[in-house]
């Protein structure tokens, strides 16, 4: 209803609107095409922008993909293909990722051919030292040839034990075989498994430690060898008549030492700089090592953070091991 003012027509009038129900059906499902046409364009379209968008984005990442997976064992060269910057961080990582395992293929290839070298010869004498004593005419000519095998055989295992702490040092790193150790405990007992051999051979040897506890975190085995191979070094290279060998356990500058010192002939001096290499042996010495004793030192060494140092040479050898202290409170008073 609604109320019309007018001088000729006035008052409340009805007016009524009518349509069949036909027709509004019609209207709501054309009404209803129409919205779901648009709805079906707009998520076609926004589909499209989103798959190209994202299909052109990760484009770069599609390359670097490519570029990893045509590398080969064999090929671990950078990546240098142009790349948005955006990437760059993860390019960069996987470069460093590819030198570090080139380093380490190659540092391994290295080792394995140094090792089947050092090994081929002393195999091959065994061999022929087993060969020689099947045709020994006599029996002491058996035993002498027996006795010279036994020690091939010796020298041989000591090779094979050296190769292995060596590879032992420098892989893969065992976070399960650190622990907290006392230096000198561990010093005092190599040192212990030295002495019968010093005795014989008329070598007074001296072990001094400043402190009680010494402590320090590395795997004991890897450690024990290190000082293990200074002390027979030593013993085999540095001693000669009224011989005298010194192992001192200590703290300077908030590190542990160990120090190793010899009054035998030194090291000369062009031999220096090549001590610490692999399968390196003073060619004044008669006596046949691996060549292996001072490398696994040094690898020991750099695996828990410490140097190993000639620091002296003029009269006798003097060898000085250092590794970071465990705690702070690291050492009390003997």
């Amino acid at each position: 209803k609604e109320f019309i003012s007018d001088s000729e027509i006035g008052g409340w009038m009805t007016v009524q609107v009518w349509q069949t129900v036909t027709e509004r059906n019609r209207l709501i499902q054309r009404l209803l095409l129409q919205s779901i046409a648009i709805m079906a364009v707009v998520i076609v379209s926004a589909g499209l922008l989103v798959w190209f968008g994202i299909r052109r984005g990760l484009r770069p990442l599609t390359h670097f993909r490519e570029a990893i997976v045509e590398r080969s064992p064999e090929d671990l060269q950078p990546i240098k293909r142009a790349l948005p910057t955006e990437i760059a961080p993860i390019v960069d990582a996987t470069n460093y990722l590819f030198k570090r395992l080139s380093d380490e293929l190659e540092q391994r290839e290295t080792f394995i051919s140094n090792a089947a070298h050092q090994l081929r010869n002393p195999i091959a004498g065994i061999q022929a030292m087993a060969e020689a004593g099947e045709t020994a005419p006599t029996e002491k000519a058996l035993r002498v040839r027996m006795k010279l095998l036994a020690e091939a055989a010796r020298s041989t295992s000591r090779l094979t034990t050296q190769l292995l702490s060596l590879d032992r040092a420098t892989g893969k790193s065992r976070d399960s075989l650190v622990q907290t150790i006392n230096l000198v405990d561990l010093v005092s007992e190599v040192v212990s498994r030295h002495a019968p051999a010093a005795l014989r051979r008329d070598v007074d040897m001296t072990f001094n430690a400043e402190t009680r506890n010494i402590l320090v975190k590395c795997d004991p085995v890897t450690l024990g060898e290190a000082v293990d191979n200074l002390i027979d070094n030593a013993l085999k290279y540095g001693m000669q008549d009224r011989a005298e060998l010194l192992v001192a356990v200590g703290v300077e500058a908030a590190q542990a030492t160990v120090l190793v010192s010899d009054n035998g002939p030194g090291i000369p001096e062009k031999h220096r700089h090549e001590i610490f290499d692999r399968f390196n042996r003073g060619e004044e010495h008669a006596i046949a090592g691996s060549g292996l004793g001072l490398s696994i030192v040094k690898a020991v060494a750099e695996r828990y953070g410490g140097t190993i140092a000639l620091v002296s040479s003029t009269k006798g050898a003097c060898f000085e091991l250092r590794m970071p202290l465990a705690l702070k409170e690291k050492s009390s008073p003997a």
